[in-house]
């Protein structure tokens, strides 16, 4: 795995860096510098007090940022985007293709059907 180096301004950027999880509530027991987790709701050792934080191991320690409304961050254990409200992490609308498939004639989208949905250059979502 590539060493991450911590950019000085990063808590000031809307997106983080990835995470490996959002719901560990105790610190990894060998964790690899530059690993990243978002700290579970019930927090032990190391990270206790540090709730919903985004928390880094550098330097042999684990560092906190407080996130702030807006952050986006994606969490690789579960393969999604998570937003920050200003009071929690929040799962983002995931896109869908499974419901419409490209048109052998580059004409646009169609659903199973074979009813037009879309241009090529759009989007299917579908929100929970």
């Amino acid at each position: 795995m590539p060493t991450n180096r911590r950019v000085p301004t990063l808590e000031t950027f809307t997106y983080q860096q990835p995470v490996f999880d959002k719901d560990l509530n105790t610190p990894p027991v060998t964790p690899v510098e530059g690993d990243r987790y978002i700290v579970g709701p019930v927090p032990t050792g190391a990270w206790t007090g540090h709730a919903g934080k985004i928390t880094y191991f550098y330097l042999a320690v684990w560092n906190f940022d407080v996130p702030a409304e807006g952050w986006l961050t994606h969490v690789n254990d579960e393969d999604k985007f998570y937003r920050h409200t200003g009071a929690a992490w929040v799962l983002m609308p995931q896109g869908d293709m499974t419901k419409a498939v490209y048109d052998t004639n580059d004409n646009g989208v169609v659903d199973a059907a074979g009813n037009f949905v879309a241009a090529l250059n759009a989007v299917v979502l579908t929100f929970p």
